[in-house]
Formats: structure tokens, C-alpha cells, sequence
């Protein structure tokens, strides 16, 4: 499996992404219990106009923070696939462990 910037980025937006929706629904529920049983007039119809407008843009700029990443972020999904798709580290470790092996090995016949 190869691991892209994708892979990397929705990995890494995960929490930010699980903390806003329970924010979004804990601030929901406030206004569908304020509206239920309530008979809005023509005055408060436009305070909740008001309202909405003001949750839209707040439902806004939340999606902007959660999608944008921290800067260890972003270092993570340029640097991580890079390193990890690359033959040569792949090998790293069969060839450390050969060399260790031989140096044990060497040790013991000593």
C-alpha cells in the first residue's frame, strides 16, 4: 500500500473533524428544543433569521479550521509518504538486521 498526502492529511484531520461534530451537535440541540411547542410572530421570525445567518457562519468557519492543518501537520503530509513510499528505507531494516546478525555473530566467535 502506498501512503500518499491524502492519506496522510484525512489522517491527520480526523480528531479535529470527530471534536466539531460533537460541538455542532451539543449546539443543535439547544435550538430544536427552543423551537418545539414555541409559535414564532412576525418579529421573532426575524430575530431567527438573524440567528440562522449568524449559525451559517459559524458552521463556516468551524469547516475552515477543521480542514486547514497545524503546521506538524502539514510537515507530516509532505515529509511521511516521501520516506515511507522510498525503496531504500524499505530495505533499511533487512539490512540492519543482516548487519546486526553479523556482528553478533562476530562477538560470539571472539
Amino acid at each position: 500500500m502506498e501512503i500518499t498526502e491524502w492519506t496522510i492529511y484525512w489522517i491527520t484531520r480526523l480528531d479535529n473533524i470527530r471534536t466539531a461534530l460533537g460541538i455542532v451537535l451539543g449546539i443543535s440541540v439547544i435550538p430544536m428544543f427552543v423551537m418545539l411547542g414555541v409559535f414564532w410572530t412576525d418579529d421573532e421570525m426575524e430575530k431567527l433569521h438573524r440567528i440562522r445567518k449568524w449559525i451559517l457562519s459559524w458552521i463556516i468557519i468551524l469547516l475552515i479550521v477543521v480542514f486547514i492543518p497545524s503546521t506538524k501537520d502539514m510537515i507530516a503530509i509532505k515529509v511521511i509518504p516521501p520516506v515511507v513510499n522510498n525503496e531504500e528505507v524499505r530495505k533499511m531494516p533487512e539490512e540492519f538486521l543482516k548487519f546486526l546478525n553479523s556482528y553478533l555473530e562476530g562477538k560470539q566467535e571472539k
